[in-house]
C-alpha cells in the first residue's frame, strides 16, 4: 500500500469521525435511546438481562460503559423482574432522565461516542476487505461511500445497536471470507468468537450462520472427502465458539431451560388453543409444549430466546403502524418498502454507481472470485428479502443497515477499472463529492435526509415516516429556533418523542386533537386549531398515534389522526426536518376551523 493510499484512507475516516463527532450533540436524545442507555447501565450494575430483551446486550454493554466507568446516577426504584418487561423500560428511561435532567444530554453525548468509534473501525474494515479485493483504488472508493453515507452518518452518532451491530457483523463475514481462503483452526476459532459477539448484538444475524453455510458449500463443492471432514470440524468449532460467547456475555442465565418452559407471545413461536377462553386467558400457547421438542434443552440464555420471541411479536402482531407514500395502513406494510427506502434515502450517485457495478459483474475482468462474489451478495441478499418479508413493521431503513457495508464493498470494483483510467478515476471522485455536497446539505440532521429526485428533507412526508424522518432528534433544532426568534414564550408543542422537552428548557403545553380525535367537547377551544406559535412532529402530521410528553413529567396517549389538521397551514420553520413549526393567526384558524365544521374563535 502506497503512503498517498494510507494517508487518503486516514483521512476519510478522520472527516467520518468529524462529522458524527459534530452531529452528536445537535440531536436530542432519540425514542430508543431514552430506554436504551439506562438498561444498558442496569446490565453492568446488576448484572440481569431481562431490561428491555427485545435486542441483545452486546451493543448496550459497549455504549453504557463511559456512563458506568464515570458512576452516572441511575434511579431503580420501582424497576422489577417481569417476563415481558417493556413498561419496566420505559420507567427506568424516565426515572433516569428526571435524575440526569442538567446532564443528561451531556451524558448521552459521552455514550454515543462509541457508537461513532464502531462506525469509524467499519470504514476501515470496509477499506481493508475493498482494497484486497478491488486494489487501493477500490479500497477508497468503497471506505468514501460509507464515510458520506447519511444512514450511517444518521445512527452512527445514536445509543442504539444499529450501526454497531452492523459493523460487527460486517468484520464477522470478512473473517469468514479470509477463513474461506486460508482455512486454518485459528480462523475458524475467530469466526467462532466474531459470529457469537454479532449474535450477542441483534437478533437480525440469526441468519449470518445460514449464510455462511451455503457459501461454504459453494466453496467446496468441488472439494475432497477429506476436506469437507476437515471444514465440517471446523464448523463445529465455529457454532460451539459462538454459542460459548454468546453465553458468557449473558453470564449463562437460563441456559439450558426446556423449550417448552417459555412463555412465548409471538405467532411464531405459538400456536392457538381450541376453544372457548374467558377474558383473561391466553388463547395462544408455546407451540412446542405438548410436543417431542417440549423438553429439549435450548444452549441458549433465556433472555435471548424471550427476546427474540419479542422481536417476532412485534412483527407479527399487527399493532404497528405502516406509511408509504400517503398510505398509512396498520399491520401489513408492503413488500417492496425498504427497496423504497433506500432509492430515496441513499445518494443518488451511490445508486447510480451500485446499478454500474451490477452491470460491471458481469465483466469477467470486473469480478471477482467466485466465492468472494458469494460473500458479498449472499448475506445482502438473505438480510434484505429477510426483513422485506416482515411486512409487518414497515418502519425503519436501519433495518437494513447490515445490507450496506457488504454493498460498498461490491461498488469497490469500479476502482478496479479506475485504476489505469484517470478519466474513470475523476468520474468516481466527482461522484463521491457529490454525495458528500447532498449528505451536508442536512447537517447534522441526517436521519431525516433525502435525495434530490425524492425532493429532499422539504419533501420527506410525501415518501415515508418514523425514524426516517422524526425520531424524537429535533428537540434541540427546536430549542435554538425559539431561543433566536421566540424567546422565554411558552408554545403549544406536540412532540413525538419520549424525551421530556423540559429537560432543555422548553415552556409547552400540548395542542388540543382535532375533531376526529376528540369527537367530544364543551369549549371550542380543547378541540381543533387555535392561534398562536407551535409545533408539531412529523409524524404526527402524518397522523400516526403516539404518546406526547405534556410538559408536568408525564406522557398522554395520542391518537389516530390526532394532528393532521395541521397540514392544512404552511410552516414558518421545519428545525431539524422533524419539527413543523406554525405561527397560526385567527383568521387562518377560522377558515380551516369552518371547513372542519368546528365552531369559530373569537379575539
Amino acid at each position: 500500500m502506497s503512503r498517498a493510499t494510507r494517508c487518503t484512507a486516514a483521512l476519510l475516516l478522520l472527516a467520518h469521525g468529524v462529522l458524527l463527532a459534530a452531529s452528536i450533540p445537535q440531536n436530542s436524545v432519540t425514542i430508543d435511546e431514552v430506554v436504551h442507555l439506562p438498561t444498558g447501565i442496569a446490565y453492568w450494575e446488576r448484572g440481569e438481562f431481562w431490561g428491555y430483551h427485545h435486542n441483545p446486550p452486546l451493543i448496550r454493554l459497549l455504549f453504557a460503559l463511559p456512563a458506568v466507568l464515570v458512576d452516572v446516577p441511575t434511579d431503580y426504584r420501582g424497576y422489577e423482574h417481569r417476563v415481558h418487561p417493556r413498561g419496566m423500560d420505559c420507567l427506568l428511561g424516565r426515572n433516569f432522565m428526571l435524575l440526569n435532567g442538567p446532564h443528561y444530554m451531556l451524558i448521552y453525548c459521552l455514550c454515543r461516542s462509541v457508537t461513532a468509534a464502531l462506525s469509524v473501525i467499519g470504514g476501515y474494515f470496509i477499506f481493508r476487505w475493498s482494497r484486497e479485493l478491488f486494489g487501493d483504488a477500490g479500497g477508497l472508493f468503497s471506505l468514501g461511500l460509507w464515510v458520506v453515507c447519511p444512514n450511517v452518518l444518521g445512527h452512527g452518532g445514536l445509543v442504539t445497536p444499529d450501526v454497531g451491530s452492523a459493523v460487527i457483523g460486517f468484520v464477522a463475514t470478512f473473517q469468514f471470507w479470509r477463513y474461506l481462503r486460508d482455512r486454518s483452526s485459528i480462523r475458524a476459532l475467530w469466526c467462532g468468537v466474531l459470529l457469537g459477539l454479532v449474535e450477542a448484538a441483534k437478533f437480525t444475524f440469526v441468519l449470518l450462520p445460514f449464510a455462511w453455510g451455503l457459501i461454504a458449500l459453494i466453496a467446496l463443492w468441488r472439494a475432497g472427502l477429506r476436506e469437507w471432514i476437515r471444514c465440517a470440524c471446523h464448523a463445529g468449532v465455529v457454532l460451539f465458539t459462538s454459542l460459548m460467547v454468546l453465553n458468557n456475555l449473558y453470564l449463562g442465565q437460563g441456559t439450558g431451560r426446556p423449550l417448552g418452559s417459555f412463555e412465548f407471545h409471538s405467532h411464531t413461536l405459538t400456536r392457538p388453543i381450541t376453544g372457548v377462553h374467558p377474558a383473561g386467558v391466553p388463547s395462544r400457547v408455546n407451540r412446542f409444549r405438548g410436543t417431542a421438542l417440549e423438553n429439549v434443552p435450548i444452549p441458549l440464555p433465556e433472555h435471548y430466546v424471550l427476546g427474540f420471541d419479542d422481536q417476532m411479536y412485534d412483527a407479527d402482531s399487527g399493532l404497528y403502524y405502516n406509511y408509504l407514500r400517503g398510505d398509512l395502513r396498520r399491520g401489513e406494510g408492503h413488500w417492496y418498502y425498504y427497496l423504497y427506502c433506500m432509492l430515496v434515502k441513499t445518494p443518488v450517485g451511490t445508486l447510480v454507481l451500485v446499478a454500474a457495478a451490477v452491470l460491471l459483474s458481469l465483466w469477467s475482468q470486473c469480478r471477482a472470485d467466485l466465492v468472494s462474489e458469494a460473500v458479498l451478495i449472499i448475506p445482502a441478499v438473505l438480510f434484505f428479502v429477510a426483513i422485506s418479508s416482515r411486512t409487518g413493521l414497515n418502519s425503519h431503513l436501519r433495518y437494513v443497515l447490515p445490507v450496506y457495508p457488504l454493498l460498498f464493498v461490491f461498488v469497490g470494483r469500479l476502482g478496479r477499472i479506475a485504476a489505469a483510467r484517470p478519466f474513470v478515476q475523476a468520474i468516481l471522485v466527482v461522484t463521491v463529492a457529490s454525495n458528500a455536497m447532498s449528505v451536508v446539505r442536512v447537517h447534522p440532521h441526517y436521519l431525516a435526509y433525502f435525495n434530490e429526485p425524492a425532493g429532499g428533507p422539504a419533501n420527506a412526508l410525501s415518501h415515508l415516516a418514523d425514524s426516517n424522518i422524526d425520531w424524537g432528534q429535533g428537540l434541540i433544532a427546536l430549542r435554538d429556533w425559539l431561543e433566536e426568534h421566540a424567546p422565554g414564550q411558552k408554545i403549544r408543542l406536540a412532540y413525538f418523542g419520549t424525551m421530556f422537552p423540559e429537560v432543555l428548557g422548553i415552556d409547552y403545553e400540548v395542542p388540543p386533537f382535532g375533531p376526529d380525535a376528540a369527537p367530544t367537547w364543551e369549549d371550542p377551544g380543547s378541540v381543533g386549531p387555535v392561534p398562536g406559535l407551535q409545533a408539531v412532529g412529523a409524524n404526527y402530521l402524518l397522523g400516526i398515534p403516539f404518546p406526547t410528553p405534556d410538559g408536568t413529567g408525564h406522557q398522554i396517549p395520542v391518537p389516530l389522526n390526532a394532528y393532521t389538521y395541521y397540514r392544512n397551514f404552511e410552516p414558518v420553520a421545519t428545525p431539524g426536518w422533524s419539527i413543523y413549526v406554525y405561527d397560526l393567526k385567527l383568521q387562518e384558524v377560522n377558515a380551516v376551523r369552518r371547513e372542519l365544521g368546528l365552531p369559530l374563535l373569537s379575539d
